[in-house]
């Protein structure tokens, strides 16, 4: 478990991602295209987005950052979607995204992204472990 941004784990998450071909997280924009070098914008086009956005996190009592900033709490995410979903809880701003896949979408998005089945509903200690989990297979997996 760790917060670092410099962390190993995550960046062999990150390059699984890009080796796997995966979209960012509810787009159908492929992860590798949004970190491209030679495309250059004036905003950064992918961003880390709270799965279990800080505000959400403070509101339920969890206020240390190190727990708040866990790797395993990250997912990358187009920036216009980033700030559309804000500081919602996921049990707001998922179901509407999750509803707009394909059940084959959806299963493929859940694999790249290390997503439990009903994520949102889950207590935040146990996603995150669970989280973990499934981040080492993607690693595995690419």
């Amino acid at each position: 478990a760790t917060s670092a941004s410099q962390s190993p784990s995550l960046f062999a998450y990150n390059a699984s991602l890009i080796k796997l071909d995966a979209c960012a997280l509810y787009s159908p924009v492929k992860i590798a295209s949004l970190v491209d070098p030679a495309v250059k914008g004036t905003k950064v086009a992918l961003e880390r987005h709270h799965l279990f956005p800080r505000a959400h996190l403070e509101e339920t009592g969890i206020r240390e950052l190190k727990k708040i900033n866990q790797i395993a709490n990250f997912a990358p995410v187009e920036w216009p979607e980033n700030i559309r979903i804000g500081k919602k809880p996921p049990s707001a701003y998922v179901p509407p995204l999750d509803a707009a896949l394909s059940a084959e979408k959806r299963t493929e998005l859940y694999f790249w992204h290390a997503l439990p089945h009903l994520w949102w509903e889950m207590p935040y200690e146990a996603f995150l472990v669970e989280r973990r989990e499934r981040m080492a297979r993607v690693i595995e997996a690419a």
